[in-house]
């Protein structure tokens, strides 16, 4: 018999403030996984640089939104509204 071990998907989703633009990027981010990879295999950590400018600093973050598949590797960034689920999908590394 053969175990599988499924990573958790880790991502990382910085925004600017909260408001029309940021909040596109929430909920199409979340939509996207919920319909493709479902809500127990990932977490989303959602940042405002406003407030911490720190963890925008540590990740690099050079504009918003970015979303940050922080694990697993390879890294990937993505900037952008993320409303191509398929797009979105495939830069993360979840289909081909």
């Amino acid at each position: 018999m053969t175990d599988f071990f499924v990573t958790k998907l880790i991502l990382k989703l910085f925004v600017s403030d909260f408001g029309p633009v940021p909040e596109t990027a929430i909920s199409g981010i979340k939509k996207i996984l919920r319909e493709n990879i479902g809500e127990q295999n990932y977490a989303l950590e959602v940042i405002n640089i406003s407030k911490n400018p720190e963890l925008a600093i540590e990740d690099r973050v050079m504009a918003t939104p970015t979303l940050v598949k922080a694990s697993p590797y390879p890294q990937v960034r993505l900037i952008g509204n993320f409303s191509d689920a398929g797009f979105v999908l495939r830069q993360l590394g979840l289909i081909s």
